[in-house]
């Protein structure tokens, strides 16, 4: 899997903290879109692990689907909305998952 920078500018998720409850995660980006194999549309596939920061708990891992309309919209409305949809799956006990937000791209303009 390759990480382009490109992609990891447009939602930097990279290294970014996660406080839920007493456990602090910290992500970090294995994989980003691929034009050839990863897009689907305007669909951007991120593959993320989730570390927690102080405890010996299995690393987490995420695959991603975000819209690149609503990555790029300058409000950082759908940016934020993505990062809420994070924290919700954290607090949830599952070791690996998938989220499908695709919402803002309809709505941007």
């Amino acid at each position: 899997m390759t990480i382009d920078p490109v992609f990891l500018r447009l939602f930097p998720l990279d290294d970014r903290r996660f406080e839920r409850g007493t456990r602090t995660w910290v992500s970090k980006v294995t994989g980003t879109p691929d034009e050839k194999k990863q897009n689907d549309g305007d669909n951007l596939r991120y593959q993320v692990s989730f570390t927690p920061e102080s405890e010996s708990a299995p690393e987490r891992s995420l695959d991603l689907w975000l819209s690149e309309i609503g990555l790029r919209h300058q409000d950082g409305r759908y940016q934020r909305e993505v990062l809420s949809l994070i924290e919700y799956w954290l607090d949830d006990a599952e070791s690996s998952g998938e989220i499908r937000y695709l919402g803002l791209a309809r709505r941007a303009g």
